[in-house]
């Protein structure tokens, strides 16, 4: 009693914050600081300016909190304070200036690889574009052979032909057997417009071309012939033919019987020159014993697709069709009869008629190729 007298009647004046109760100033603390930091971090400042040792009380109770994110409040202010009409012009001026330096260092080709990518992209070859063939509207009238007087459309359409312009005719000839040059039927070679425009693309084609050019190739010694010699020698004879039907582009041959015949005759007389081909490329090296077990097997089944004891009679129309795919497709009178999926055989078919040692028929072999050769004589 005798201490709370004493300080009732002591004339200096004891200044506190308002409504300083402990109860609430420890809430608040409390309350401001994360529950899992409260007995690590400083809970905050007590200020005690002047206190006797004889006073209970400090004379100044005081609680300054510090700010936990200080840094981050730093940010806002300076971005609140940044005016924001500058921000385009700035913006403007950066993307220029980076823009021109990237052209310069494209154009000067300096820079790192990823310029590189940027200049290989737009670069221009100087190489000169070799000239389209111009190729002359097609014949209404059919094309008549001079030995037989048969005619072949100049132009060959079928459903199976998925093309915008119907194949063309490049030349025609008979076929003969025996000594006796008994003359079977007529073939005509038909391809692409697509292919016969861009001839000078293909290897071996992009020369003037001339009948000398389709003569065989005369192997003068047997001494090894190196890799670098094959690729210096220029491509000729049945080589050419081979580089023209390995375009993924539709070809055919049209056989027409000059006198009435059958399906067998016609057979065997294709799967006789496929096999020989084939064991002769074997022989070569040019394909594998794999690839020839499978192109017999193919062989097969492309002797099922002639039907046994049925007659061809004169004038008919039987089509062998080289499609995009290295498909080979057997059409009669626009009735499929079958198809093959073998590259190899429908190549080596078609070759047969090109062969540099004995093509199933000379005549067809000389009229094809002064068919192409008329196309590099037009002027372009």
């Amino acid at each position: 009693m005798l201490a709370i007298r004493d300080l009732l009647t002591n004339p200096r004046i004891i200044k506190l914050n308002p409504k300083p109760t402990s109860r609430s100033i420890v809430g608040s603390i409390n309350r401001s600081i994360p529950g899992p930091t409260r007995q690590k971090r400083p809970i905050g400042l007590w200020s005690c300016p002047s206190i006797k040792s004889t006073s209970p009380f400090p004379i100044k109770f005081s609680y300054n909190r510090r700010s936990i994110n200080s840094s981050s409040e730093v940010k806002v202010d300076w971005i609140n304070d940044l005016n924001l009409r500058w921000t385009i012009p700035i913006s403007i001026i950066l993307g220029s200036g980076v823009w021109y330096y990237l052209k310069s260092e494209i154009d000067n080709g300096r820079g790192s690889e990823k310029f590189d990518i940027f200049r290989r992209r737009v670069k221009v070859s100087n190489e000169e574009v070799p000239p389209v063939i111009d190729l002359d509207e097609a014949q209404r009238d059919p094309v008549l052979d001079p030995s037989t007087q048969i005619g072949f459309p100049s132009q060959l359409e079928s459903d199976l032909i998925k093309t915008n312009e119907p194949l063309r005719l490049i030349g025609l000839g008979v076929r003969t057997v025996s000594f006796l040059s008994v003359k079977v039927y007529v073939a005509g070679f038909y391809a692409d417009p697509r292919v016969l425009r861009a001839l000078r693309v293909v290897p071996g084609w992009d020369i003037e071309l001339t009948r000398d050019a389709f003569l065989p190739v005369k192997k003068e010694s047997k001494s090894v012939e190196t890799s670098h010699d094959k690729e210096l020698s220029p491509i000729r004879g049945e080589a050419l033919m081979r580089q023209l039907l390995s375009v993924p582009v539709n070809f055919a041959i049209r056989i027409s019987p000059i006198r009435p015949t059958d399906f067998t005759h016609l057979r065997d007389g294709f799967c006789r020159s496929i096999l020989a081909r084939i064991n002769s490329m074997v022989k070569e090296g040019i394909v594998s014993e794999l690839e020839a077990e499978r192109a017999f097997e193919s062989v097969k089944t492309f002797r099922s697709f002639f039907p046994t004891g049925v007659s061809v009679p004169r004038g008919s129309s039987l089509t062998l069709i080289r499609s995009a795919g290295s498909s080979l497709i057997v059409e009669y009178e626009g009735k499929v009869l079958g198809e093959l999926q073998d590259g190899i055989v429908s190549k080596e078919l078609f070759l047969a008629y090109f062969s540099d040692s004995d093509p199933i028929s000379p005549k067809f072999k000389e009229s094809v190729i002064d068919g192409f050769c008329n196309l590099y004589r037009k002027k372009n």
